[in-house]
């Protein structure tokens, strides 16, 4: 993650915790002491405290009111929800996507499937980062179909 692709601090901050809550460098339920946090990424107050606004704000982290920051729990009941409110959009989305998408759009989905299908989980210098891009890619140009612009707001 490269400070260059970042509008503001904050915004830095915020994507380099919430990855590191999905890498598992912090666990469900532990606090996060903004000292550390300052330290580890070499980050002023003001933008750490907003980055991490903005997290509870995507219930990566629980706020506390003069108490500070916990990386938030989840429920394996919430995850089953939210897997199957994804699952069922994305069965529409897709089915529409192959209803209206043309030859340019298909080569662009190929494409993006290859770069994806290219990245080894199992593989020692498996980078998170760039899966994490590899999919967003695939997945955004699977629907980017003029008629489905919906689906990716």
């Amino acid at each position: 993650m490269t400070k260059d692709n970042f509008a503001t601090i904050s915004d830095r901050v915020m994507c380099q915790i919430r990855h590191d809550i999905l890498c598992g460098e912090f666990e469900a339920g532990q606090k996060l002491i903004l000292s550390e946090l300052k330290e580890r990424y070499q980050v002023g107050g003001t933008p750490l405290r907003e980055a991490m606004v903005q997290l509870s704000w995507q219930k990566y982290v629980k706020m506390e009111p003069q108490k500070g920051f916990w990386v938030a729990d989840v429920s394996l009941d919430e995850l089953r929800g939210i897997l199957k409110a994804r699952l069922a959009l994305g069965h529409v989305a897709l089915k529409d996507a192959i209803k209206k998408g043309d030859e340019a759009w298909e080569l662009q989905v190929l494409t993006a499937f290859h770069k994806l299908n290219r990245l080894d989980p199992e593989s020692a210098l498996f980078d998170y980062d760039e899966w994490d891009c590899a999919i967003k890619s695939f997945i955004y140009r699977l629907l980017r179909v003029k008629a489905l612009s919906l689906y990716l707001i």
